[in-house]
């Protein structure tokens, strides 16, 4: 009796598309800080933010843009794993805000070219370089 092995080869072939569809969405799958609006909760030079300051991020690609509630702002970005560059940013607006305004936003600004890492843990993103680290959040 003759056995008709094609439930058997069309099994496999099942399988093997599967792998390579699940394979394939590991190397094209967005990390998961791109696209997304952060929103800096606290950094180390300041536990929390005055009430009259709102900074924040987004990453898309090889560029990032974001706010510092007075200016917007947008930068290069180099990314590999979890290390991280960002180039200087580049002002958009010149906007002048308060005086605490102007403060926050100066040394963010100057802080987010030391960057060098960063890691998210549910809807926080830390972010890290030389003595600063950034806590941003989703909102």
């Amino acid at each position: 009796m003759k056995r008709n092995r094609l439930p058997a080869v069309t099994g496999v072939a099942a399988a093997i598309v599967v792998g390579l569809v699940l394979a394939g969405c590991m190397f094209f799958t967005r990390p998961p800080i791109e696209r997304i609006t952060w929103y800096v909760s606290s950094w180390s030079e300041q536990a929390t933010l005055p009430t009259d300051v709102s900074l924040s991020l987004y990453f898309d690609g090889d560029g990032y843009a974001g706010s510092t509630g007075v200016n917007d702002f947008t930068g290069k970005l180099d990314r590999n794993g979890h290390t991280l560059k960002l180039g200087e940013p580049h002002l958009t607006t010149r906007e002048t805000g308060t005086w605490t305004q102007q403060t926050a936003e100066r040394a963010f600004l100057t802080a987010l070219p030391q960057i060098t890492r960063w890691d998210v843990q549910g809807s926080s993103l830390t972010l890290t370089g030389g003595d600063r680290e950034f806590v941003l959040v989703t909102r």
